[in-house]
């Protein structure tokens, strides 16, 4: 029973550390294969490092609101 109720007060410290304030800024990403390039999507398939440097562009973009 202590064990239970060390682990109840616990609970509250726990929480309140995992609360942090959100960090912004830039963020380092690794990409397999060749230097990004700015492409039309619609008229090839891109690469994966332009695939995503393009997602990364049109999120950056267009922010949704919950």
């Amino acid at each position: 029973m202590p064990t239970r109720a060390a682990a109840f007060l616990a609970l509250p410290l726990l929480l309140l550390a995992a609360c942090e304030k959100e960090e912004t800024g830039p963020i380092a990403v690794s990409a397999v294969g060749g230097a990004p390039t700015l492409a039309n999507p619609s008229a090839a398939p891109l690469d994966p490092p332009s695939a995503f440097l393009i997602d990364s562009a049109a999120q950056g973009l267009v922010r949704f609101d919950a």
